[in-house]
Protein backbone atom coordinates (compact mmCIF):
# COMPACT_ATOMS: atom_id res chain seq x y z
CA UNK A 1 0.00 0.00 0.00
CA UNK A 2 1.23 3.57 -1.06
CA UNK A 3 0.82 6.90 1.31
CA UNK A 4 -0.46 9.80 -0.66
CA UNK A 5 2.65 11.12 -0.24
CA UNK A 6 4.72 7.98 -1.76
CA UNK A 7 2.22 8.29 -4.83
CA UNK A 8 3.19 11.79 -5.51
CA UNK A 9 6.75 11.11 -5.27
CA UNK A 10 6.66 8.30 -7.82
CA UNK A 11 5.02 10.15 -10.09
CA UNK A 12 7.80 13.11 -9.75
CA UNK A 13 10.69 10.45 -9.89
CA UNK A 14 8.86 8.94 -13.28
CA UNK A 15 8.26 13.19 -14.72
CA UNK A 16 12.06 13.36 -14.53
CA UNK A 17 12.97 10.04 -16.19
CA UNK A 18 10.80 10.82 -18.90
CA UNK A 19 12.66 11.19 -22.27
CA UNK A 20 9.71 12.18 -23.75
CA UNK A 21 8.70 15.28 -21.25
CA UNK A 22 12.65 16.21 -20.76
CA UNK A 23 13.11 16.59 -24.60
CA UNK A 24 9.87 18.82 -25.00
CA UNK A 25 11.10 20.85 -22.37
CA UNK A 26 14.16 21.30 -24.03
CA UNK A 27 13.09 21.72 -27.29
CA UNK A 28 10.88 24.80 -25.88
CA UNK A 29 12.37 25.91 -23.27
CA UNK A 30 16.08 25.20 -23.13
CA UNK A 31 16.02 23.75 -19.96
CA UNK A 32 14.19 20.37 -17.86
CA UNK A 33 10.99 21.03 -16.35
CA UNK A 34 11.36 21.82 -12.09
CA UNK A 35 9.94 19.19 -10.34
CA UNK A 36 8.79 19.06 -6.86
CA UNK A 37 6.62 17.61 -4.28
CA UNK A 38 5.17 20.86 -2.30
CA UNK A 39 5.65 23.72 -2.49
CA UNK A 40 6.80 27.09 -0.27
CA UNK A 41 3.48 28.98 -0.42
CA UNK A 42 5.34 32.00 1.21
CA UNK A 43 6.89 32.00 -2.29
CA UNK A 44 5.53 30.24 -4.30
CA UNK A 45 6.24 29.21 -8.45
CA UNK A 46 6.89 31.96 -10.38
CA UNK A 47 7.30 33.01 -13.95
CA UNK A 48 11.22 32.66 -13.20
CA UNK A 49 10.90 28.46 -12.31
CA UNK A 50 9.13 27.63 -15.39
CA UNK A 51 8.71 25.91 -16.50
CA UNK A 52 7.79 23.57 -13.45
CA UNK A 53 5.85 20.76 -12.24
CA UNK A 54 4.77 20.67 -8.56
CA UNK A 55 2.90 17.86 -6.84
CA UNK A 56 0.87 18.05 -3.74
CA UNK A 57 -0.51 15.38 -2.09
CA UNK A 58 -4.25 16.36 -0.81
CA UNK A 59 -6.15 13.76 0.61
CA UNK A 60 -7.16 9.88 1.10
CA UNK A 61 -9.90 8.25 1.61
CA UNK A 62 -9.71 4.76 2.76
CA UNK A 63 -11.47 2.53 5.73
CA UNK A 64 -12.70 -1.17 6.66
CA UNK A 65 -14.47 -2.84 3.90
CA UNK A 66 -13.39 -0.14 0.76
CA UNK A 67 -11.65 -2.34 -2.38
CA UNK A 68 -9.64 0.19 -3.09
CA UNK A 69 -7.99 3.48 -1.32
CA UNK A 70 -8.25 6.75 -3.34
CA UNK A 71 -5.78 9.38 -3.23
CA UNK A 72 -6.38 13.16 -4.39
CA UNK A 73 -3.27 14.42 -5.37
CA UNK A 74 -3.13 17.93 -6.71
CA UNK A 75 -0.80 19.07 -9.58
CA UNK A 76 0.73 22.46 -10.97
CA UNK A 77 2.26 22.62 -14.11
CA UNK A 78 3.42 26.58 -15.09
CA UNK A 79 4.90 28.02 -18.39
CA UNK A 80 6.61 31.22 -19.28
CA UNK A 81 5.05 31.55 -22.40
CA UNK A 82 4.61 34.80 -24.32
CA UNK A 83 2.69 35.63 -27.54
CA UNK A 84 -0.02 34.03 -29.96
CA UNK A 85 -0.25 31.63 -33.06
CA UNK A 86 -2.06 32.35 -35.92
CA UNK A 87 -4.18 28.94 -36.59
CA UNK A 88 -6.10 29.31 -39.79
CA UNK A 89 -7.33 32.57 -39.07
CA UNK A 90 -7.99 32.21 -35.13
CA UNK A 91 -5.33 33.76 -32.90
CA UNK A 92 -4.44 31.25 -30.11
CA UNK A 93 -2.58 31.50 -26.77
CA UNK A 94 0.76 29.76 -27.12
CA UNK A 95 0.50 29.24 -23.60
CA UNK A 96 -2.71 27.48 -23.67
CA UNK A 97 -1.02 25.38 -26.28
CA UNK A 98 2.11 24.52 -24.76
CA UNK A 99 -0.15 23.80 -21.66
CA UNK A 100 -2.10 21.25 -23.49
CA UNK A 101 0.36 19.72 -24.70
CA UNK A 102 2.83 18.84 -21.55
CA UNK A 103 -0.90 17.61 -19.27
CA UNK A 104 -0.84 15.40 -22.13
CA UNK A 105 2.40 14.01 -22.04
CA UNK A 106 2.15 14.50 -18.06
CA UNK A 107 -0.89 12.75 -17.89
CA UNK A 108 0.51 9.30 -19.96
CA UNK A 109 3.51 9.59 -17.26
CA UNK A 110 1.67 9.18 -14.30
CA UNK A 111 -0.76 6.68 -15.67
CA UNK A 112 1.69 4.14 -16.33
CA UNK A 113 4.02 5.20 -13.36
CA UNK A 114 2.96 3.25 -10.00
CA UNK A 115 1.69 -0.51 -10.84
CA UNK A 116 -1.54 -0.96 -8.93
CA UNK A 117 -2.49 2.74 -8.95
CA UNK A 118 -4.91 3.97 -11.47
CA UNK A 119 -6.09 6.85 -12.71
CA UNK A 120 -9.44 8.15 -11.75
CA UNK A 121 -11.16 11.30 -11.85
CA UNK A 122 -9.37 14.67 -12.83
CA UNK A 123 -10.47 17.90 -12.64
CA UNK A 124 -7.86 20.53 -14.37
CA UNK A 125 -8.47 24.52 -14.48
CA UNK A 126 -6.11 27.08 -16.71
CA UNK A 127 -4.51 29.94 -14.81
CA UNK A 128 -4.00 32.93 -17.55
CA UNK A 129 -3.88 35.99 -14.81
CA UNK A 130 -0.30 35.59 -14.31
CA UNK A 131 0.38 35.90 -18.06
CA UNK A 132 2.97 35.74 -19.36
CA UNK A 133 3.05 32.90 -16.73
CA UNK A 134 0.12 30.78 -17.88
CA UNK A 135 -0.53 27.26 -15.37
CA UNK A 136 -2.89 24.30 -15.50
CA UNK A 137 -4.28 23.40 -11.74
CA UNK A 138 -5.41 19.56 -11.38
CA UNK A 139 -6.78 17.34 -8.87
CA UNK A 140 -6.48 14.08 -9.53
CA UNK A 141 -7.94 10.89 -8.38
CA UNK A 142 -4.83 7.53 -7.46
CA UNK A 143 -7.13 4.49 -7.33
CA UNK A 144 -5.14 2.09 -5.61
CA UNK A 145 -6.96 -1.59 -5.12
CA UNK A 146 -6.53 -3.34 -2.13
CA UNK A 147 -5.64 -6.93 -1.81
CA UNK A 148 -8.65 -9.66 -0.44
CA UNK A 149 -7.06 -9.68 2.85
CA UNK A 150 -7.14 -6.39 3.00
CA UNK A 151 -10.45 -5.33 2.98
CA UNK A 152 -11.75 -5.95 6.70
Amino acid sequence: MHTTVGIATLWATALASSRTLRRWSQDHYGKAVALRVGVDMRRPPDESDAPFIALFPDAVTTGPGRKANEHEVGLLIGLSEEGFENREGVMLMTGTLRLAEVWELVRKTIEQAVPGVSLGDVSAEYHLAGYPLVMLDATLTATESLPVGRRF
